[in-house]
């Protein structure tokens, strides 16, 4: 997260995650629920941080996710865009995808 050491994020923010039965991609949603889209997820601010954070770490402990951690998004509330191309690309899914004649870049 873009914060300076030891200061608190501030958001927005998402948190992001790989389901451990499938190792898809997954977000933060609605009623602490792991959700496949991007526009689905939960945009966290301010002190509602730690409570995502929480949330998050205690899916880990239920071993419903693993990885969890937070992604700075854009300051746009309809429409949410992760600000590192890294997580943009998690985001769609992957670059490179098996196909019947081998691997096939996207």
């Amino acid at each position: 997260m873009a914060t300076k050491k030891g200061q608190a994020p501030e958001g927005p923010l998402i948190y992001t995650a790989n389901r451990l039965d499938d190792g898809r991609v997954v977000f933060l949603g609605a009623g602490d629920y792991w959700v496949d889209r991007l526009d689905e997820a939960t945009i966290y601010r301010g002190e509602a941080i730690e409570a995502g954070l929480a949330a998050g770490q205690a899916a880990e402990r239920r071993q419903e996710v693993v990885g969890v951690y937070a992604v700075d998004i854009a300051d746009d509330r309809d429409d949410i865009r992760p600000l590192k191309q890294r997580e943009r690309i998690r985001a769609v899914g992957p670059s490179i995808v098996e196909t019947g004649a081998g691997k096939e870049e996207l």
